[in-house]
């Protein structure tokens, strides 16, 4: 099942202002971090009523590079179409066959209308008959720029496919953890979530300034400078029981605030150990929040992100997946040892991902491979990569 997030708080989805999306990019100061953030319909792990509150608003900002997403002669706001994890699905074929539908689809999508639903689960029914898959997705993500494009990708799972590309653990139950663990705590970064949000569409956040290993929107305006201190203060405090709601309570919207929450822990290295099972989590929220954390430390050589794990998430069932993997593993290839694997082991995921018009996607992809190769062979040289990867692994057999 997948669902789209349809809420009251579309206007931080569809409005970006200015100064808002100067404060986001101020936070990223790698370029290729530099994003906009993206709305995301179809999360297949995750369930929300329609009219999810504001609060839970942050977990679709997906980090898009900043570049503009592919244009289309008809003036409408689709920009791509591309189908991920299949050969028996082809992109030119949905394009041609769906085309009108899923231009339809990202209107009704850019204006929260009602008939959104109902057409995209009937596309996803039809395209399912093509198959069977083990589970297939449309995926849609509309960047914060001044003209709100949006790129689907039909996201598929062969059944070949599922021990390894959804090697998720099973939902928690609430063993282990209690309902009152951290609860007060938790409640108040929810508060923060929504307040920072609604902040974000009034164009009143300051540049972020963060102090913490990870922060979302910062804690620089007046208001929200009592939660940046409380989190500072409270979240090593109570470190054994945010790790036990990371591990063990059965609401999603929990284990992901708590995710967020550990990035304010002193040491990096204590973060990043908590949050790597995380990728195995069954919710792409939880998956989507540790991710990030894990993304914005990988950006400094503060702490030992191993590569193998987050290898495996670069070819997860979403976009959001894989756009998050790539955002870590981009700052993973200055070690021998990084690069040999990632050459090894992820070079051909890597080539398909550089094969997407999907931007996040595709311009990680590109970075990524670039900084492995040290020199540019071009976004679309695709034989030019092949032929580059093929020599690396040629060269690395007979060392």
């Amino acid at each position: 099942m997948s669902v789209a997030f349809r809420s009251k708080f579309a206007p931080l989805h569809s409005i970006l202002t200015v100064s808002a999306f100067a404060a986001f990019r101020s936070a990223f100061a790698d370029p290729a971090f530099t994003a906009a953030g993206s709305r995301f319909a179809s999360f297949p792990f995750v369930s929300f009523p329609r009219a999810a509150d504001f609060a839970l608003a942050s977990f679709l900002l997906t980090v898009v590079a900043a570049f503009p997403a592919p244009a289309t002669a008809d003036g409408g706001p689709l920009r791509s179409i591309d189908v991920y994890g299949t050969s028996r699905l082809h992109a030119e074929d949905v394009r041609a066959e769906y085309g009108e539908e899923l231009a339809r689809l990202a209107e009704y999508f850019a204006e929260e209308a009602e008939e959104f639903e109902p057409l995209r689960e009937r596309i996803e029914t039809e395209l399912r008959g093509r198959g069977p898959f083990a589970w297939l997705a449309v995926s849609l993500i509309e960047s914060y720029t001044p003209d709100h494009p949006i790129q689907i990708t039909i996201d598929v799972v062969e059944d070949a496919d599922v021990k390894r590309r959804m090697p998720f653990r099973e939902a928690p139950d609430g063993e282990g953890t209690s309902p009152g663990d951290a609860r007060e705590l938790l409640e108040a970064w929810k508060a923060y979530e929504q307040r920072s949000g609604e902040l974000f569409r009034a164009g009143e956040l300051p540049s972020i300034a963060c102090e913490a290993h990870h922060c979302l929107w910062g804690f620089q305006h007046e208001e929200l400078q009592p939660y940046g201190e409380r989190f500072d203060r409270e979240a090593p405090e109570q470190r054994d029981a945010l790790l036990r709601v990371l591990r063990h309570a059965p609401e999603s919207a929990d284990r992901a605030a708590a995710a967020f929450l550990l990035g304010h822990l002193p040491d990096a290295q204590e973060i990043v150990d908590a949050l790597l099972p995380c990728l195995l989590d069954p919710s792409s929220w939880v998956r989507n929040n540790s991710m990030r954390v894990l993304a914005q430390i990988s950006r400094q050589p503060i702490a030992v992100i191993p590569a193998a794990p987050v290898i495996a998430a670069l070819d997860y069932p979403t976009v959001r997946d894989r756009n998050k993997a790539l955002a870590i593993v981009r700052n993973l290839t200055g070690t021998a040892e990084n690069r040999a694997a990632l050459i090894r082991d992820a070079g051909d995921t890597l080539l398909a991902l550089l094969r997407l018009e999907q931007t996040a996607n595709h311009k990680n992809a590109h970075l990524t491979l670039t900084r492995l190769a040290g020199q540019d062979f071009g976004e679309r040289e695709y034989e030019a990569w092949e032929a580059w990867l093929a020599e690396e692994r040629r060269t690395a057999q007979a060392e």
